[in-house]
């Protein structure tokens, strides 16, 4: 089985449509609330397009946990949100859950972060397969994800209809080319540099300064 997150009104056939309100969904449930309405190992495909940046933060461990427990061995998730430091995750306001590249790094024990994940009481595992930032114009980027879920009894083949799926949303999610991602990385790690060498800041009014000392 395959699992619309959040699908609005994006109804997908083929797919258990889950979301909440006044829209087109199979099954209506908020997804700050757990548990979800499924059994354990319920689907081999997790669809999450634009809607994981609405939940609520401090229950985001508690979401990731509850998408894993009903997700079979080597299910597959999909996962397109708005970057962290883009105009697209500040503009709307019900966004609260910012992304970056290394937000599921935290699940993964193969990334140096999955030590963090350990101190936080993550007791479940995913695989990082894909993570990068993918154009949204004009006020992107998004961040783009591939996860394997890892669990006891895996380790066969992604079934054909979760590769079909897997298909059908590259068709729709453009990737940035490395030539534009490489720039606005580092810009970004340029700018902790910049703000630690600035110890001084003048400001003039009128014919008197005002020094501002960090």
């Amino acid at each position: 089985m395959k699992l619309n997150l959040g699908c609005g009104n994006d109804y997908r056939e083929g797919f258990v449509n889950l979301d909440r309100g006044n829209c087109s969904a199979d099954v209506n449930h908020d997804l700050n609330v757990v548990p979800y309405p499924f059994d354990d190992n319920e689907f081999s495909y997790i669809l999450a397009y634009q809607v994981l940046e609405h939940v609520d933060r401090s229950k985001w461990l508690d979401i990731v946990r509850e998408l894993h427990r009903i997700s079979k061995p080597n299910a597959i998730w999909e996962v397109l949100a708005p970057y962290a430091l883009s105009d697209n995750f500040f503009t709307d306001p019900t966004h609260g859950m910012p992304f970056t590249p290394r937000t599921f790094d935290f699940f993964d024990k193969t990334k140096a972060l999955s030590e963090n994940g350990a101190i936080y009481g993550i007791d479940f595992e995913l695989r990082v397969l894909e993570a990068q930032l993918a154009e949204n114009l004009p006020n992107g980027p998004d961040v783009y994800f591939k996860i394997l879920v890892i669990k006891d009894g895996g380790g066969g083949d992604i079934d054909t209809g979760t590769q079909s799926a897997i298909a059908c949303t590259r068709q729709r999610v453009k990737k940035k080319e490395t030539g534009m991602i490489e720039p606005l990385k580092s810009v970004v790690r340029e700018i902790p540099m910049l703000y630690r060498g600035v110890r001084k800041v003048k400001r003039y009014f009128g014919c008197g300064a005002r020094e501002i000392k960090r």
